[in-house]
């Protein structure tokens, strides 16, 4: 392990302790099951190293086009909008059991909510893309992929650390409580949505 790999590991764990659609989404699972929570974790993760190929080996770069960047907008945000309006509905159901099999797939839902975030995107092409070009005059392609994986990995474990804090606090809660914490992340995701619904829009009409 060298020096670049703890000081990726931190900017990683940094950015994902930022309150996101990732985080919001893994912590919503997890007050639903832990488990749940582990592998919408899981799906970010996935997404994460899938970025981190994509900027080691150049292609991501060709994403930095303004029709992909409104396609990502634009997916993005109905991702979000489709988690937000099934999440309150899973609140208004009176079975706990019936709104736990509403809430399926949350590998794929963690998977695509970072995958099809462009703030995502825009990161690993600006700031760790930067870092891996430099790196790359340097040093071999392992060290790069190894150096890289800090950033991995410190995002699955600030999310790991939230799980953890949500299973906590979630002992210590009622059920109206949890309850009302979903609703919430309901509308913030909701808000996250309309955000990037607008970003869309201002795609269209701000020239660059």
């Amino acid at each position: 392990m060298t020096a670049t790999f703890f000081t990726n590991f931190l900017l990683g764990f940094a950015v994902a302790a930022v309150i996101g659609p990732v985080n919001l989404t893994t912590m919503r699972y997890g007050l639903d099951d832990f488990w749940k929570g582990v592998w919408c974790m899981t799906g970010s993760a996935v997404s994460e190293i899938a970025f981190l190929v994509l900027t080691a080996s150049g292609i991501i770069f060709i994403f930095n086009d303004p029709a992909i960047m409104r396609l990502l907008w634009f997916c993005g945000g109905f991702a979000l909008l489709y988690l937000a309006v099934t999440g309150w509905k899973t609140t208004d159901l009176d079975d706990w059991s019936d709104a736990r099999a509403t809430t399926r797939h949350p590998f794929a839902a963690g998977f695509l909510v970072d995958f099809l975030n462009p703030f995502s995107m825009v990161w690993w092409m600006t700031v760790i893309g930067s870092m891996i070009l430099a790196n790359l005059e340097h040093n071999s392609i392992g060290k790069v992929y190894l150096d890289g994986s800090g950033v991995v990995l410190g995002i699955a474990t600030c999310l790991f650390v939230m799980l953890c804090a949500v299973r906590v606090a979630k002992r210590h809660v009622t059920g109206k409580i949890i309850r009302l914490a979903l609703k919430l992340s309901s509308v913030a995701l909701l808000g996250f949505a309309v955000w990037f619904f607008y970003r869309f829009y201002l795609s269209f009409i701000v020239v660059d």
